[in-house]
């Protein structure tokens, strides 16, 4: 099956959406230069000599800075306030129950080894790749807020400078959901399929 007939509106939209990514990517590197006029030196610590312009507005102590941190009195405690009451095991889990499927069903549509899919069911604190964390979110169907939301509790986000996220965004805004189409579309675009 060629990728043209496959979604043709799809391929046109990831294109954009690449196009534009790159062009808010290079507006981004064309600020950081404009620091690179005579009005802003930046100094590196490890050079030998001191840039002749440079001027400290405050001197900077790595010492001063250790023992700061260290008076910071930081428990167990606070850091499992902090933490998500749920994680990533469980809200698969319970988005699996939740939308009636067999745990089978969704590593068989995640492509996924059985044995991987055992680790996350008998280990609440498993922490998945970026790609086990997407593959999973096409198995289970999910809104692409529903896969911010879950990708985030593995510490993990879609980002503008990832093709490959991109395009997994627009197939789940576009309810593409099967991982042989996805990974059609990705090959299309030279990226890496599942």
């Amino acid at each position: 099956m060629k990728s043209q007939s496959l979604h043709p509106y799809i391929l046109s939209l990831v294109r954009r959406e690449l196009r534009q990514a790159m062009q808010e990517q290079g507006q981004l590197l064309d600020r950081f230069n404009t620091f690179g006029d005579s009005s802003v030196t930046f100094y590196h610590p490890k050079r030998s000599v001191m840039p002749s312009n440079y001027v400290a507005e405050e001197e900077y102590s790595v010492d001063e800075e250790i023992h700061a941190l260290k008076q910071t009195q930081i428990t167990k405690e606070d850091i499992k306030k902090l933490q998500s009451e749920e994680t990533f095991s469980q809200r698969v889990l319970h988005l699996i129950d939740s939308k009636n499927l067999k745990d089978a069903d969704v590593y068989k549509a995640a492509g996924m080894d059985r044995r991987l899919f055992s680790k996350l069911r008998s280990n609440k604190d498993y922490q998945p790749t970026k790609t086990t964390a997407l593959v999973l979110c096409l198995a289970l169907r999910l809104s692409p807020g529903e896969a911010r939301d879950l990708l985030e509790l593995a510490g993990f986000s879609f980002s503008r400078a990832s093709g490959r996220d991109i395009i997994v965004h627009i197939c789940l805004e576009h309810r593409i959901y099967q991982l042989m189409e996805v990974n059609t579309i990705l090959y299309e675009f030279l990226y890496e399929p599942f």
